[in-house]
């Protein structure tokens, strides 16, 4: 998966070089350092993720097509932070001594410049200054399908999700021998 750092104040590409080199592992493919006039922006992928280096254009998202995401941008310029609703990427953030807001993947890649960690938290965004909650998960009815039902509409859409994922091309899965891992390899094949 993809990993992103950043500092919100230009001139900080040694900084943020030394941020990427911390969350490393996550790339292989390559890297990227953007600076725009009000952040340094970094990014680094897999050969499967190389695509995105070219979301610098818009800022930095680590994300999969799934719809989790860990997302850092100027808008207006001024600093945003969003986190997928469920929490599957991580994103944490801190203040530099300089009082810039400095963000990354992983505690490990925030760590060079600052002591400051907080995470942000699932469904939240924030602009350096207020974090709002803009996704709650809402409890939902008790299913009243029998069993059998409710195990067929869970097929349904999984292989739906997967073959929207895949469209097409040649898949690739890292199974840990877990239920989920298994059964999305299962399915995607041929």
């Amino acid at each position: 998966m993809p990993g992103i750092v950043g500092i919100f104040e230009p001139g900080r590409r040694e900084q943020v070089r030394g941020m990427l080199d911390r969350i490393a592992h996550r790339g292989g493919a390559g890297s990227a350092i953007l600076e725009l006039e009000g952040a340094t922006l970094g990014v680094v992928w897999p050969s499967a993720c190389a695509e995105a280096s070219v979301r610098l254009a818009a800022g930095v998202q680590d994300h999969v097509d799934s719809g989790h995401f860990a997302q850092a941008q100027l808008v207006d310029g001024h600093p945003l932070l969003r986190r997928d609703p469920l929490g599957v990427a991580s994103l944490y953030y801190g203040r530099l001594e300089s009082g810039a807001l400095g963000f990354a993947s992983e505690v490990k890649g925030l760590l060079p410049v600052t002591r400051d960690v907080n995470e942000l938290p699932p469904g939240h965004r924030y602009d350096g200054d207020t974090l709002e909650c803009y996704f709650r998960l809402r409890p939902q009815p008790w299913l009243q399908d029998s069993p059998e039902r409710v195990a067929q509409e869970l097929h349904r859409r999984l292989t739906a999700s997967v073959e929207r994922c895949a469209e097409g091309r040649a898949v690739a899965a890292w199974l840990s021998g877990g239920v989920d891992s298994s059964t999305i390899a299962a399915l995607a094949r041929p």
